[in-house]
């Protein structure tokens, strides 16, 4: 490219040097080496481009992809895991095309114009060819700032079994799961219930994918176990530190505390292995598209505590790098960082990351 870019791990537990962050810049013509060793459970991460002023063009152009962790508590659960056959990522995108079928992006004072096409794993109108047997699907929001709703067109469960950061304590079966830009869900879909030929996945009435069941698999999955990994709290302490964080815009615009992002300031110092308590708070703005803001930190996986005074969901109760704060709602997390270095934490809507709605935090 003729242009600067970064590949920043998005979810990967790495020092901040080897992040890919925008202090990473990969100047045109070179090159980055980064090493690091991933001791994380298993789990669904992805990569993108981080730098000043062109990330959501860059991601939008097609900069993004998956990264798979695999691990022995995982890989001995049962679950559907041969790629390609029963286990399948699904990156979802909307797209806008111009009149030469290339990608227009086009963003005005609003954000971003959201696609009239969705793109799943780069293809247009996509179909899936499915057994008759349990199936598991790695979905990723990998758009710049749509929300979607999934739901399968016959009313048949979604099982979720894993979000952000890795397997959740047990499957959950539910009809619909939202994802805002930025958050991952494993789901397993059990087509031997299903009578019926061909389902939709959808959002909204939005068709996603269409799923062709076909003939059982010649070895059947096993049920899924009712316990699929432990997931211990963070620890709570009187003395523990709690910091706010209001996110407020004004169209493509946005502020955290107040403050426009400054790659010069250090908003945050945190201490290296200590557990914190942070609370993002979404005091709306004006001329919001998607009503809400998907909070994303860098270089950790953290433990959603309550929302809106309240437990959070159980599909919210595993670990998450990326979390939905809708208008007027506070949510409350539990955090640890157990690397050292300087991270962003921002919202995930491309648009109003680069257009302020970002912090730095150094970890010591």
């Amino acid at each position: 490219m003729g242009e600067p870019t970064t590949v920043h791990w998005h979810g990967l537990v790495v020092p901040g040097d080897q992040d890919g962050g925008p202090h990473q810049i990969i100047q045109p013509g070179a090159s980055w080496a980064p090493e690091f060793t991933g001791s994380q459970p298993a789990a669904t991460l992805w990569f993108h481009p981080h730098a000043i002023a062109t990330t959501a063009t860059q991601v939008y152009a097609g900069l993004a992809g998956l990264i798979y962790i695999d691990d022995p508590v995982s890989h001995n659960l049962g679950l559907p895991q041969d790629y390609g056959v029963n286990d399948f990522p699904l990156i979802v995108q909307d797209r806008n095309f111009d009149s030469n079928g290339q990608f227009a992006y086009q963003a005005t004072m609003m954000g971003l114009v959201p696609g009239e096409t969705i793109l799943v794993n780069g293809t247009l109108d996509p179909y899936l060819d499915v057994p008759k047997d349990k199936v598991r699907f790695r979905i990723l929001n990998a758009s710049n700032s749509e929300n979607y709703k999934f739901q399968l067109s016959d009313g048949s469960d979604l099982i979720q079994i894993a979000s952000d950061g890795g397997l959740l304590s047990e499957p959950i079966p539910l009809k619909s799961i939202a994802l805002s830009p930025g958050e991952r869900a494993e789901v397993v879909i059990d087509f031997s219930a299903i009578s019926d030929e061909s389902i939709q996945l959808h959002s909204g009435g939005r068709p996603i994918l269409d799923l062709h069941i076909k003939k059982p698999s010649q070895k059947r999955q096993p049920p899924l176990p009712e316990q699929l990994a432990t997931i211990d709290p963070f620890p709570t302490d009187p003395d523990q530190t709690t910091r706010v964080f209001e996110l407020q815009s004004m169209g493509i615009t946005g502020t955290i505390n107040g403050k426009s992002f400054d790659m010069h300031r250090i908003d945050e110092t945190v201490p290296l292995g200590e557990t914190e308590t942070w609370i993002i708070r979404n005091r709306g703005g004006m001329m919001m598209q998607s009503g809400g803001h998907p909070f994303h930190v860098h270089g950790t996986q953290f433990q959603v505590i309550a929302r809106n005074g309240q437990l959070p969901p159980a599909e919210e109760r595993g670990y998450k790098d990326t979390v939905f704060v809708g208008e007027g709602e506070e949510v409350h997390i539990r955090i640890r960082f157990n690397q050292p270095g300087l991270y962003m934490y921002h919202c995930h809507i491309l648009e109003h990351e680069e257009n302020g709605m970002m912090g730095q935090v150094k970890v010591e």
